[in-house]
């Protein structure tokens, strides 16, 4: 299930179906599995789209572009190849893109893992 939780902010839950029971299957983050962390305070999500695509009944791709806006220039390294340069300000603020996909595995416990983790398509 796909929603907004703000205007440029997309999130997406997944659930298995047990019976007429809906679970929520909870995973990692593809930006955590990235880089090995979270976001710093000072580096702010304007953006952020998420989508998934079956490749079998235990099997799907997830997919997340997300756009910050930081003053952190680390955040861009942190990324890596994964991360895009949009623009850079004269506030020396930078507005950086994150794009990576991943296959994924259900697990039985209601949980999925990353078993592929690959480079993403950039927005223009």
């Amino acid at each position: 299930m796909s929603f907004r939780s703000s205007r440029h902010i997309s999130e997406l839950n997944l659930y298995a179906v047990d019976g007429s029971r809906a679970k929520p299957v909870a995973g990692p983050s593809l930006f955590r599995q990235v880089t090995s962390g979270d976001l710093a305070e000072s580096d702010d999500l304007r953006q952020s789209y998420a989508e998934f695509e079956w490749r079998g009944p235990d099997r799907f791709v997830r997919r997340n572009i997300a756009l910050f806006a930081t003053m952190n220039s680390g955040l861009l390294a942190k990324l890596g190849s994964y991360g895009k340069l949009i623009e850079k300000h004269n506030d020396r603020r930078l507005i950086v893109e994150f794009s990576a996909e991943a296959d994924c595995q259900l697990a039985l416990d209601a949980r999925y893992r990353v078993v592929g983790l690959r480079l993403g398509k950039f927005g223009d």
